[in-house]
């Protein structure tokens, strides 16, 4: 008699665990994200700026987000390719496409 309720969550967990991993088999089909980033940093500032290359010169199919320690996110629209005003740190660089395939890095500013 209790075997029946744990028996409907045992399936329902199962499920679940399919859709998840069918999921993740299907952001593997995505096309690599290319991008080169430059960390530029002026003589007159103590700040530096992070500039993202894209291959193809195709950046506006592309959210950027950069996270930096407990800062506020900075998160880029299709086409931004540039942060400024960057103090010194280590930054996660995220990149999106529009399908939802990314990329994750780190820069560091010194």
């Amino acid at each position: 008699m209790h075997c029946r309720p744990f028996f409907g969550f045992l399936v329902l967990f199962c499920a679940s665990c399919l859709s998840i991993n069918a999921i993740a088999q299907q952001k593997n089909d995505c096309d690599p994200i290319e991008v080169k980033a430059e960390v530029v940093k002026t003589e007159s500032s103590a700040n530096a700026s992070i500039i993202l290359k894209f291959e193809k010169n195709n950046q506006s199919k592309y959210r950027v987000i950069l996270s930096h320690g407990n800062d506020p996110w900075k998160i880029a629209e299709s086409g931004v390719t540039e942060f400024h005003n960057l103090k010194s740190g280590l930054y996660e660089v995220y990149v999106i496409d529009k399908n939802g395939c990314n990329k994750q890095f780190n820069l560091k500013i010194n």
